[in-house]
């Protein structure tokens, strides 16, 4: 009989077994479940990153390519011309295509050539040398000395030059050694240009274009020291037109213009590219001629401009204008022997032939003329009101301008420029004109006047210039005679009775017309 053994387990062990099981399964279950979408939202973190990527990379190269549109539009159409050459062999290796619109030649001919075989020899060998200096200030660590700049003038392709303003800098690699230059260079003319119309202002009489009275002086001090190195002779001239104002004040300003023009163009045809032609005052000119050897042959030129001015004048179908010149004449270092004397001694003789009944050359001596007539002693500045702008501001400031200056003929008559007095009234003299310029600049503005920038300019030369004569004559380099000949004859006629003239219409008719038949 099989045996049978028979074990009784109670209920309640078994439920709980089975319920740990249960629990087990579920924890499995659990942590599995995790897993699975711990491993989902990776996934779908890493998809959106990737989207995100694609999205970012995708902008990037939309920036990079809008980035190198704005390069490419930049390179192409920028005036500026850009070259990269190599060191030390200076061999170009990138030019910008702007060169072919700036030089005339095409880019392709520039790559790969020494920049020798481009530039003229001068040029490039001052290039060379900058770049070489910019080296050798370079430290060991590739720093310092690596920016430097240098103007320069390119040979176009068709023969003419052109300024540039050449900015460089020296590229280096890890270790500081120079490995390339990066030039840009930039056109100058437009501000060549520009300082070359302020140089003429400054030098050059506006409307005849011929030396204003700066340049006069300029030219007599070479004239002077090359005279006294090689012991040659000089002679100056000085031209006064005779009858200039009746046509001035019958047919109007621009007649008179037209005429000094003329005047200008026949004194230029009779003289030398080496003379110097000077315009110094409303219708009077100074002529220096160098290697002159006698008085005959100063007297010959003389009267060769005597006999030029004195033929007539065509102005239009019905009226020819006829004038003639007096004509004074000095030489170096016969009557003078500074530049002072001479045009003092130059304009005595010339006041002398229109004491005399005028169109004719006279030659300066001793005791022939009397020097108290020259028109550079001349201290009467009476205000007139044909001066009259018809601006009450400007004239009122016009009236003292002669005011304060007529305080100085005290002082000129006498010859003394010392004492408070006399110092007070170029302070006074300085401040004003300062002041009057000021305001009347505004006033031009206000009126929209067109060259209110260039008679800022000219403004701003005339103080300069006030300063120097002010400070040379403390110096004691210049007399009183030559600062008050300043005052009359540069600031008050040149510039306020002939300058402020071309805004009076700007204002009051009535008292425009009455200021032009002056």
């Amino acid at each position: 009989m099989p045996l049978v053994i028979s074990v009784s387990v109670p209920r309640n062990d078994v439920l709980r077994e089975w319920g740990q099981r249960v629990r087990v399964w579920l924890f499995v279950l659990a942590g599995v479940s995790v897993m699975l979408a711990g491993l989902g939202i990776f996934l779908w973190q890493s998809w959106k990153a990737n989207i995100r990527n694609e999205m970012g990379m995708s902008h990037l190269n939309d920036e990079l390519i809008r980035v190198n549109e704005m390069a490419r539009l930049v390179t192409e159409n920028s005036n500026d011309v850009f070259v990269v050459v190599s060191l030390p062999d200076l061999i170009i290796e990138y030019v910008r295509p702007s060169v072919e619109r700036n030089w005339g030649w095409v880019r392709e001919e520039f790559l790969g050539q020494p920049l020798g075989n481009i530039l003229d020899g001068e040029t490039a060998e001052r290039v060379g040398e900058r770049i070489a200096g910019m080296m050798q200030e370079i430290g060991p660590a590739g720093t310092g000395g690596r920016h430097g700049k240098i103007d320069i003038d390119i040979l176009h392709r068709e023969g003419y030059r052109i300024p540039y303003d050449v900015s460089m800098t020296i590229i280096c690699d890890d270790r500081g050694k120079p490995m390339r230059a990066v030039a840009l260079a930039r056109d100058l003319s437009d501000r060549k240009a520009s300082e070359e119309i302020v140089r003429n202002m400054a030098f050059y009489d506006r409307l005849t274009g011929l030396a204003n009275r700066r340049l006069l002086e300029d030219r007599l001090g070479q004239l002077l020291r090359l005279a006294l190195r090689d012991g040659s002779k000089f002679a100056v001239l000085f031209v006064d037109l005779d009858r200039f104002k009746p046509v001035n004040d019958t047919f109007g300003h621009e007649a008179g213009d037209w005429l000094l023009r003329q005047v200008a163009d026949r004194i230029r045809s009779c003289v030398r590219g080496t003379d110097t032609v000077a315009r110094t005052g409303g219708d009077e000119f100074v002529i220096t001629i160098p290697d002159i050897r006698s008085s005959e042959e100063a007297l010959a030129v003389g009267e060769k401009i005597r006999a030029s001015l004195e033929a007539p004048y065509p102005f239009n179908e019905t009226n020819t204008f006829e004038i003639s010149a007096s004509i004074g004449v000095v030489l170096y270092p016969d009557q003078g022997k500074d530049a002072r004397n001479l045009l003092l001694m130059s304009d005595a003789a010339m006041y002398q032939v229109k004491k005399a009944g005028r169109n004719r050359v006279v030659l300066y001596t001793a005791g022939s003329v009397d020097t108290a007539d020259a028109h550079v002693l001349s201290v009467a500045i009476p205000w007139q009101e044909s001066y009259c702008s018809g601006q009450p501001d400007i004239d009122r400031d016009h009236r003292e301008l002669f005011r304060i200056a007529n305080g100085l003929t005290p002082h000129l008559a006498a010859q003394e420029s010392g004492g408070a007095s006399y110092g007070n009234i170029l302070i006074h003299l300085r401040d004003h004109v300062e002041k009057h310029f000021r305001d009347e600049e505004k006033i031009l503005r206000e009126h929209n006047y067109k060259d209110v920038q260039l008679h800022s300019i000219l403004h701003r030369e005339l103080l300069r210039a006030f300063d120097d004569m002010v400070k040379r004559h403390s110096e004691g380099t210049a007399s009183i005679e030559e600062l008050f000949e300043y005052i009359t004859r540069t600031v008050i006629e040149e510039h306020l009775l002939m300058e402020d003239r071309k805004f009076y219409y700007l204002f009051d008719s009535s008292a425009r017309g009455t200021a032009e038949q002056g």
